[in-house]
């Protein structure tokens, strides 16, 4: 076994070291060293034949002995690559960051993704999924965390992924941002809202829709020429599309929803509705409704705003100018939706078997989120109608708006109200048996109009004067199907002075299992959805009372959360932060809690048998009192 001898120390000049072979000695150094010299320091721990050596030639460096503590030394503080043959010689050693074990990618996080769809409207999931390992860190981990929550994975890992995401676009923060940036913070404020904390999710949106206006997405890549020397290919500039589309729904969604949430002025006037791309499978699939839905939540916030301060008198109220632009607006935009995306029944009253068909027909061929969008667009489309005659039917609970106390014009402006929203009230109870049977819904954003129509219930159970029924059936704005189907045993919709209970009950159970099943997903964090809890099971304990007490004790029972609410006796939202870095502005405030999310509160109007549950807002003190000035 060859062997290599300790080099022995040697005046200058006096010749070279000697080897295991002295007829295959190398010949002295020269005074340059060759391009690719390797030292005996670099060859300490190997061991080489005599041939091998020889064959090293003049690339041998007489250096002089370094213990094992220097080599270790010395390699800790080098760069574990060949400066001179990979050319960062001259690199700079600060980029040399160990990366953060927390941004790195595992098996784990693939095995958490992989199984996911390939398509969807917000991003290209087929590029995603092939790129996994590549992808940036923080648009890998939010991935990781809306899989868990959509597998119902502890809530702790759900936030964990989060987390890691955030500190992730933390660290990211003085990169070059791209349209990828955008899709990340969206995702980030999809979480939030999904654990229902809409005001910790403001942060993040906003600072999208910033760069969206930074970096011009909302002009579409097709009329860009700042993009032509890219030549992005139709899936990319697709992929671009949807980075802004998703932002600008979020954006107009919480318009909907919220008294004050101004968080950009961007339009949608420059950029092409969302179409279907193929490579060759499908990669995105056409959602022309995506920009309707956009447009119907902005009509929604035009709705809240214009309730949003409480009128001088009734008389201001019933004045036909006072939302007669809003319904012709609201008239025009259905002239713009294709027929094939309108699920609406034949009549309000009930759903037939024609009816229900129909839908399947129009809907079924759908995948089962853009069937959800659809039934979820439409359930927005009947809520507007709701919100917009609201006011006007609670009119009718008054003792100083009775019927005989008003004009033939004044009669029939509060009964197409009140026929206005209980027929749109229906029409939303219609959509709920195939929402429940997809099971597609992860977040508040479908509650909204379910909630609505249980507004419309429990007041025109409760609060309505029954003296109105009988001015809707004399004015016919009251339709009582002739032949209603098999399932209901010939029973109607509307007894004699009321809806019909044995009918209304069960929908008014699926809306209250609606919203504990989103409150349940939410978890601990829940800020959005347990207001609209306990508003809806106390209305419905409510409505139970009114019809016979005995009902009680065989329907759904008023749990802790509704006892809660009676004993708070107000609906507010709670505002927590997801993360204790997330900053969440609304938490310097004097008060955590605030408004609910929802298109319209109660406008006033108080819940319970001694109505002492009410609902927090900028609006419903002023409404309040409205109500009682004019009772």
């Amino acid at each position: 076994m060859s062997c290599l001898p300790e080099p022995q120390p040697q005046a200058p000049g006096s010749g070279t070291p000697q080897v295991c072979s002295p007829d295959l000695a190398p010949p002295a150094p020269t005074e340059a060293l060759p391009p690719h010299a390797v030292s005996t320091a670099d060859l300490a721990s190997v061991s080489l034949s005599a041939q091998e050596w020889s064959l090293l030639g003049d690339n041998v460096l007489e250096l002089p002995k370094l213990s094992v503590l220097d080599l270790c030394m010395n390699a800790s503080e080098a760069p574990i690559v060949d400066d001179l043959d990979s050319g960062f010689a001259d690199a700079d050693m600060s980029s040399w960051v160990i990366e953060d074990p927390d941004l790195m990618p595992t098996l784990e996080d693939w095995l958490l993704v992989q199984k996911q769809s390939r398509i969807f409207f917000a991003y290209d999931g087929d590029e995603f999924l092939n790129g996994f390992f590549t992808q940036p860190a923080a648009w890998r981990l939010i991935h990781c965390a809306t899989n868990a929550y959509m597998k119902k994975l502890p809530e702790d890992i759900q936030l964990s992924y989060f987390k890691r995401a955030h500190k992730a676009v933390i660290h990211s923060m003085n990169e070059t941002a791209s349209y990828k940036s955008v899709q990340t913070l969206y995702f980030l404020s999809t979480f939030a809202e999904w654990k229902g904390q809409p005001e910790a999710s403001k942060p993040f949106l906003k600072k999208a829709l910033d760069l969206i206006q930074k970096l011009r997405l909302d002009i579409d890549p097709d009329y860009s020429p700042w993009l032509y020397h890219l030549n992005l290919s139709a899936r990319q500039r697709e992929d671009r599309r949807r980075a802004f589309w998703s932002c600008f729904l979020q954006m107009r969604f919480h318009q909907a929803i919220s008294s004050d949430a101004t968080l950009s002025s961007i339009t949608a006037d420059n950029i092409k509705s969302p179409s279907a791309v193929n490579f060759p499978h499908p990669i995105f699939t056409a959602m022309p409704q995506l920009k309707w839905m956009c447009e119907i939540y902005n009509i929604l916030g035009l709705i809240k705003r214009h309730h949003l301060t409480a009128p001088i008198s009734t008389g201001d109220l019933m004045k036909p100018t006072t939302i007669s632009d809003l319904h012709s607006y609201i008239q025009l935009f259905l002239t713009h939706v294709p027929a094939e995306y309108l699920l609406v029944s034949e009549t309000a009253y009930l759903l037939t078997e024609m009816d229900s068909n129909r839908f399947r027909s129009q809907i079924d061929h759908m995948h089962p989120r853009e069937q959800t969008f659809v039934l979820t667009f439409n359930a927005e489309i009947m809520s507007a109608q709701c919100a917009l005659h609201r006011p006007t039917m609670y009119l009718s609970s008054i003792k100083s708006c009775r019927p005989i106390y008003l004009s033939e014009q004044h009669q029939n402006l509060i009964a197409s109200s009140i026929q206005q929203c209980l027929e749109n009230a229906l029409r939303i109870s219609h959509l709920l048996p195939k929402l429940l049977e997809l099971n597609m819904f992860n977040s508040f954003m479908v509650l909204c109009p379910f909630f609505e129509a249980m507004n419309v219930f429990w007041f025109i159970r409760t609060r309505m004067d029954k003296i109105w029924w009988g001015v809707l059936k004399a004015t016919s704005k009251i339709g009582i199907p002739s032949s209603p189907p098999s399932s209901l045993s010939s029973a109607t919709m509307i007894g004699k002075n009321s809806l019909n209970w044995a009918i209304l009950h069960p929908i008014c159970l699926q809306i209250v299992n609606l919203v504990r099943n989103v409150h349940s997903l939410e978890g601990s964090k829940s800020g959005s959805t347990l207001p609209l809890l306990q508003c809806v099971e106390a209305m419905l304990h409510e409505m139970e009372n009114i019809e016979d007490r005995s009902l009680i004790q065989n329907s759904i029972q008023c749990n802790s959360n509704c006892e809660k609410a009676i004993e708070s006796a107000v609906f507010e939202m709670k505002i927590l932060a997801l993360d204790e870095d997330v900053v969440v502005e609304e938490l310097s405030e004097s008060s955590s809690t605030k408004e609910p999310p929802c298109f319209l509160g109660l406008l006033g109007m108080e819940v319970g048998p001694l109505r002492s549950m009410r609902w927090k807002g900028p609006s419903e003190e002023s409404w309040r009192l409205f109500w009682k000035l004019y009772c």
